[in-house]
């Protein structure tokens, strides 16, 4: 980012989000840690779904 409001909706909005959207978004780094983990564990299973035949 440049300038002096590091914020992607700096020159977008009048306000910037709500206190509510800065909690929900807190996380994202967290999030995009824990991707690949939760990836192979959602792909893991859904294998075990369809090997007992509740998943096609």
């Amino acid at each position: 980012m440049t300038g002096a409001n590091p914020m992607p909706w700096g020159g977008r909005f009048a306000s910037g989000p709500s206190d509510e959207m800065m909690r929900l978004t807190s996380s994202t780094g967290v999030d995009m840690a824990l991707l690949e983990c939760d990836a192979r564990a959602t792909k893991a299973h859904a294998r075990v779904l369809v090997d007992a035949q509740l998943l096609d």
